[in-house]
């Protein structure tokens, strides 16, 4: 990795700390909020109880708790630190279902999965909201592990 791209993702690293606080209140907002909107259309009539799911750069885990919330093992990562602590604090605070855990890493190139655990990325379905859920995911049941 050369020095300027290590600057940079330090920089964004930096840039969503300092936004980590009012995260959460992006929500409200119809274009933050129709990312939820989205996630839950595409997902509506699955069976989601019990499935593994990875939220890669979850920020302060809005995603991951809804999919907890449907009975989901989520774990939620995010290089920026105080986006982690608040994500941990919201899910005790409101009693996360199902299992919810949040985990500071430095670069999701190396995480620590057991490969067979994961249903589906929630950062893949991100990519749905470019390409459409059909071409990213083929079909969520149908979704490869990671």
């Amino acid at each position: 990795m050369s020095a300027t791209s290590l600057r940079a993702g330090l920089d964004a690293i930096s840039y969503h700390d300092r936004l980590a606080n009012n995260w959460e209140r992006r929500y409200e907002k119809a274009s933050f909020r129709a990312r939820l909107v989205a996630l839950a259309e595409c997902l509506d009539g699955e069976d989601l109880s019990g499935t593994g799911w990875l939220d890669a750069g979850c920020g302060t885990g809005t995603l991951s708790r809804w999919l907890a919330e449907r009975g989901c093992a989520v774990l939620g990562v995010d290089a920026a630190p105080q986006m982690i602590n608040i994500a941990a604090m919201l899910a005790n605070s409101r009693g996360s279902h199902g299992q919810l855990r949040f985990q500071h890493v430095e670069t999701i190139a190396r995480l620590p999965l057991m490969s067979n655990r994961i249903r589906q990325s929630v950062a893949a379905w991100r990519n749905s909201c470019r390409f459409g859920p059909q071409r990213t995911f083929g079909h969520p049941s149908r979704a490869d592990h990671l």
